[in-house]
């Protein structure tokens, strides 16, 4: 799978289940299970106003890659091919 990307299209918690860390478990499996797919990417699309979610992903190791008008696009390297 050399140079395979995933693209996270949808991700959200209820908001009864919100502040109980289901949303750092959840991308943290998404994380591993790329991992173990040989995918080498992951990126997703945040709003700039949901600033939790824009933290959440920051902490679990993705980085701001462009800006588009609300949203902002952020992808996680999972290997350094360099």
């Amino acid at each position: 799978n050399n140079g395979s990307k995933a693209y996270i299209t949808s991700f959200g918690i209820l908001p009864e289940f919100q502040g109980m860390g289901m949303g750092n478990t959840l991308i943290h499996n998404v994380i591993c299970e790329a991992e173990l797919r040989g995918i080498n990417q992951i990126g997703l699309e945040v709003h700039r106003n949901n600033v939790v979610a824009h933290r959440l992903y920051v902490k679990a190791g993705f980085r701001q890659s462009a800006e588009t008008g609300e949203m902002i696009k952020m992808v996680m390297n999972l290997y350094d091919n360099t």
